[in-house]
């Protein structure tokens, strides 16, 4: 992974995870994060994770927990202190995300538009 964009995906078979460039195009793949943001020397924050997103009919299987173990793993190889991301307070994934070390660091006022806050969760690495 470059440290500008790490992408992971899973697939079907024995939830073999890669970056886009190995994977063949006919591999389904049935979950996917995208995780950016160490591209910026002066930044003081660390890769923030734009999305995550498992097939229905895989959630509850641990796709989504491996995905995010394995960006924390190629994060903490590359010398990253910590990931964030914001979720709705209403998302399911919230408890998923909590379960793999990330907690609410704030309330993101209308992040999501007006009168829709967001949550600002944090994990350190």
């Amino acid at each position: 992974a470059n440290n500008d964009v790490c992408v992971a995906r899973v697939n079907e078979k024995d939830f073999y995870h890669s970056f886009p460039e190995d994977l063949p195009d006919e591999t389904y793949a049935i979950g996917f994060a995208i995780c950016r943001g160490m591209d910026n020397p002066n930044s003081t924050r660390g890769p923030y994770l734009w999305s995550l997103a498992v097939d229905p009919m895989y959630r509850g299987d641990g796709v989504g927990g491996y995905l995010l173990y394995i960006l924390a793993k190629e994060y903490t190889r590359a010398k990253a202190t910590e990931i964030s991301l914001h979720c709705k307070p209403s998302n399911p994934a919230q408890k998923l995300y909590f379960d793999y070390g990330y907690r609410v660091e704030a309330i993101a006022r209308n992040w999501y538009g007006k009168n829709e806050s967001g949550l600002y969760m944090r994990k350190a690495l």
